[in-house]
């Protein structure tokens, strides 16, 4: 696990990742993320420190999504709200040929904005993590979240996470369930 703290200033709140592998701050794939907006991805800029590399992100008027859910259930519509917006993200990333190993699927680190219930994934560059395992992870938890007595909900819930244990499993396959789900 990285190590992360928060940082607040007069008008912005930031996560900040410390990078635990050296990162080339000029390579493609940092110069597209902190240049660039894009949807569903937390806007962050680095800093170098002593050789390391901190992420801040702009997590402002943001929550995590395990604190959300803390306090009550998780919705069928909000499941696939967030798994739409996932998906968004990857084709938008894919736009500017960034990979999905980047992005961190831990529900301590996906900030929402709790109004709009719009999704903020964190990316790291250089971070080479498994997408598809992370993404199971993380509906794994998702189904801790959700009300049992919604039979809808938890159909949805436990049909996702069955999609994601498949091998050679993607996102769109989930989608496809979603889909077939509310037919």
């Amino acid at each position: 696990m990285m190590k992360a703290e928060y940082k607040r200033d007069m008008n912005h709140n930031y996560l900040i990742l410390y990078q635990e592998e050296p990162v080339d701050t000029a390579s493609y794939q940092v110069r597209m993320l902190v240049g660039n907006v894009i949807p569903s991805v937390l806007k962050c800029r680095m800093q170098g420190v002593d050789g390391q590399l901190m992420v801040y992100y702009d997590i402002t008027s943001r929550q995590p999504l395990n604190r959300l859910l803390d306090a009550r259930f998780i919705s069928r519509d909000e499941i696939c709200q967030i798994l739409i917006q996932v998906h968004v993200a990857l084709m938008r990333m894919e736009e500017y040929l960034l990979g999905d190993g980047g992005i961190l699927m831990d529900p301590g680190l996906i900030y929402m904005d709790p109004e709009l219930f719009q999704i903020g994934l964190c990316l790291v560059p250089g971070q080479a993590g498994v997408f598809p395992e992370e993404l199971s992870h993380f509906l794994q938890y998702i189904l801790k979240c959700v009300n049992h007595k919604d039979r809808e909900c938890v159909v949805l819930a436990y049909g996702v996470y069955q999609e994601s244990l498949k091998d050679n499993y993607g996102l769109d396959d989930i989608l496809k369930f979603i889909v077939s789900d509310n037919d």
